[in-house]
This record gives structure tokens, C-alpha cells and sequence, in this order.
């Protein structure tokens, strides 16, 4: 298992941008750094308004990284644009395939760190109201995973789930030959702890179910939270038809959505002139009608 999660590692560190790859820096420009577990990844970052009342909503923002880079400053630019909107803005991080972490403990400590963070604020005479769990990439498939597997007792109540570049399921191939796909086997078993081949698959029931209990696709009822995706049309890190399935698989459910495609964009939304404008506008359109 650890040699399969060290040839991940090396091949996704190969094509991640360096700016994924940069160490923790301090916590940025007036933010507060909270540790929520034992774990040396168990931070995250808050950033309040400047007149916070008694009551706040929250912007939880998961960073990406392939479940393997990064840490919660990557995001801290998008947590202070939301604490200038007067929102409580929280950008956290979690443990890594690194540290033999799978998606299920990933999901976990997402959980704590909404515990903490509740409790936080509560100590500070702030009751938070409802959040928006927000990621790009491994963190938005962190956002769904929490959204859907926690939305009747996540300690916070959650509004809606904006997931950018998200993969929502793990075996469906798409006409292209993504990173994602080519590396689907040893992603899905570095990322659930059992071991996942096509073999497995047809003969170990619980192969099958191992992955299913981290594919957010798998996960889609009715009640799950309302769910704005956002996708580049040429990604060539996570298949476009994630998001275009799980699309169609939640408006079939019933469930609130949207999906925008930025058109042209690879996975990183962020180098795309006018991407971060068109998601913070639709994420504030959003939260007009869902705080």
C-alpha cells in the first residue's frame, strides 16, 4: 500500500503547479489559526468581518492538492474575500495519502473541524447560522463526501456545497485519458485502504463497496444539500463528465443545482482570466437564496 501511495505521489507531484507544492506559511493578514485534532495537518484558519454580529454565516473553503499537497493557506485569499462580504471565512486543511490518510478519515476530520470551529465561536458570542462548504479538486470531493454523508448532523447546518473541478466518481471513464483515469486503480486504493484493481472488482464484493463509500455520485438522494458545480471544459486532471454526471444525477434526485462550465479552462479555474468572477458571482447569487 505504501509503495502504491509513493508512485501516486510521484507522478502527481510531477505535474502539480509549484504553487500546491509550497510549504505552510503563517497564518496571512489578521486571521486566526485554530488547531482542531492531533494530527499535524489538523489547522484551519478563520477570518472574521470587521463589525461581526452575534450571529454569522460561514464560507468553509477545502483546499485541493490531490489529497496529497497543500495546506489551508492556499486558500486564505478566498477566506478574506469572504470575510470583506461579511461572512466568517475558514479555509482548513486535513490529512494527506501521506500519512496513510483515506478519504473516510479525511471526511472525519472534516467533521471535528466543524465541531471546533462551532465551539469557537461560540466562545466568542458568535452563533454561526448556516455555512457554505466550498472546495476545488481533492477538496471539493472532500465538500461533497462531507455535504452528503453529514448534511443531517454536520455541526453547522449546511446551505449549499460549491464544488470547482471536483471528481464525484472515480471509475467511469470519459473519451479523454485524464490524470485521474490513468491513475484510477492506485488512486482508489490509496484513497479507500483496500486494494482496488479490476480484478478486485469483479471478484471482491467489497472492493466495489469500498469505493462506493467515497464516491459522492454513489451518495445523491434528495436530501442531500443543494449543489453548485463548476467544471473547465478541458480538464485534463479530472474527467469534465464528473461533473456532468453528477449533474444530471442530481437533477434526476430532485436536488437544487447548478453547473457552469468555464469554458476553455483546465483544472486550475484560478489561471483562467474572469473564473474566479463568474464562481464568486454565482456563489453570492446562491447565497441570496440559501442563507
Amino acid at each position: 500500500m505504501f509503495k502504491m501511495i509513493v508512485s501516486l505521489m510521484v507522478v502527481l507531484f510531477s505535474l502539480m503547479p509549484s504553487s500546491a507544492r509550497r510549504e505552510m506559511r503563517p497564518v496571512q493578514d489578521g486571521g486566526e489559526r485554530v488547531a482542531y485534532g492531533a494530527q499535524s495537518s489538523n489547522y484551519m484558519d478563520i477570518y472574521y468581518p470587521e463589525n461581526v454580529g452575534d450571529t454569522a454565516d460561514v464560507v468553509f473553503l477545502i483546499h485541493g492538492g490531490a489529497w496529497i499537497f497543500g495546506d489551508q493557506t492556499m486558500f486564505y485569499d478566498h477566506a478574506m474575500r469572504a470575510a470583506e462580504l461579511g461572512y466568517i471565512g475558514v479555509t482548513v486543511d486535513y490529512s494527506k495519502l501521506a500519512q496513510k490518510a483515506t478519504a473516510t478519515q479525511m471526511n472525519n476530520e472534516v467533521f471535528t473541524a466543524c465541531s471546533v470551529l462551532k465551539q469557537t465561536l461560540l466562545d466568542k458570542g458568535i452563533t454561526p447560522r448556516k455555512m457554505i462548504v466550498a472546495g476545488h479538486s481533492a477538496g471539493a470531493h472532500l465538500a461533497l463526501l462531507y455535504g452528503y454523508t453529514h448534511y443531517t448532523d454536520t455541526p453547522i447546518e449546511i446551505a449549499f456545497i460549491t464544488a470547482a473541478s471536483s471528481p464525484s466518481e472515480f471509475l467511469t471513464l470519459d473519451k479523454r485519458q485524464t490524470v485521474m483515469e490513468k491513475n484510477r486503480y492506485l488512486l482508489t486504493t490509496a484513497l479507500t485502504g483496500t486494494e482496488v484493481s479490476a480484478l478486485t472488482l469483479k471478484c471482491q464484493k467489497q472492493a466495489a463497496a469500498a469505493v462506493a463509500a467515497i464516491t459522492p455520485y454513489e451518495m445523491v438522494t434528495a436530501s442531500v444539500p443543494p449543489t453548485l458545480l463548476f467544471h473547465g471544459s478541458k480538464d485534463s486532471w479530472v474527467p469534465y463528465n464528473n461533473s456532468v454526471r453528477l449533474y444530471a444525477r442530481l437533477q434526476d434526485a430532485g436536488v437544487p443545482t447548478e453547473f457552469i462550465t468555464i469554458d476553455g479552462a483546465d483544472h486550475f479555474l484560478g489561471m483562467t482570466e474572469g473564473a474566479m468572477e463568474t464562481i464568486e458571482t454565482k456563489m453570492l447569487a446562491w447565497a441570496e437564496i440559501y442563507l
